[in-house]
């Protein structure tokens, strides 16, 4: 009945599968111990796993907070994504500025980076500062995953915009594959997990 009732659970979750994991052993854990209670008192072992079950709560009450619990994972996850990503593209601009950058268009260029760059950075950082101090108030806290995501998904679009534009700009052998190395696949990844931010809710809700 435990197997039963953790294989119905893990069913119904979404998200990263490590914290998945780690509440579905939690989960076990307990309801072992509540069954080897039972049993010290006289239960038979299915009697007692059907009480430890019961115990431990209805599929329909358990799965909100574990699933809520899985969000703010998935969003801490996506927020250390894009910090990374926005804290390396000072240097990453730099050093693409010094080997692609032609006569004709520095000042845009070099424009365009700054002011594109301190956006990200400044969402990166307010992200952070949210999930540090946000997950105090549960106003903020049920939220967050949500803002996450959205602050990850505009991130990453600006950040290939400017991509897109630089490369146009530079007009440089290299630029396309430096573009897509070191902006366009850290980018890639940061959306994807942006992604499964926005959506990490039941599989199956049950009603």
């Amino acid at each position: 009945m435990i197997d039963a009732y953790l294989t119905a659970l893990g069913n119904a979750l979404r998200g990263p599968r490590r914290a998945k994991a780690n509440l579905l052993a939690e989960a076990r854990d307990h309801l072992l111990e509540a069954t080897e209670a039972y049993q010290e008192n006289g239960l038979d072992r299915p009697t007692a796993e059907a009480a430890a079950v019961a115990d431990f709560g209805d599929l329909a009450d358990i799965i909100p907070p574990y699933q809520a619990e899985l969000s703010l994972s998935q969003g801490h996850r996506t927020a250390l994504a894009m910090l990374s990503l926005s804290a390396a593209q000072p240097l990453v601009w730099a050093t693409f500025a010094r080997l692609s950058d032609t006569p004709e268009h520095p000042r845009l260029a070099n424009e365009m980076v700054e002011n594109l760059g301190g956006t990200i950075i400044l969402l990166a950082l307010l992200t952070a500062v949210a999930y540090r101090y946000g997950m105090r108030h549960p106003a903020i806290r049920l939220r967050l995953a949500r803002l996450t995501g959205v602050a990850a998904l505009t991130s990453c679009a600006l950040l290939a915009a400017a991509s897109i534009l630089l490369t146009i700009l530079s007009g440089g052998y290299l630029t396309p594959l430096w573009t897509a190395t070191f902006v366009l696949a850290p980018a890639a990844y940061t959306t994807m997990s942006a992604y499964r931010c926005l959506h990490t809710r039941p599989k199956h809700p049950i009603d």
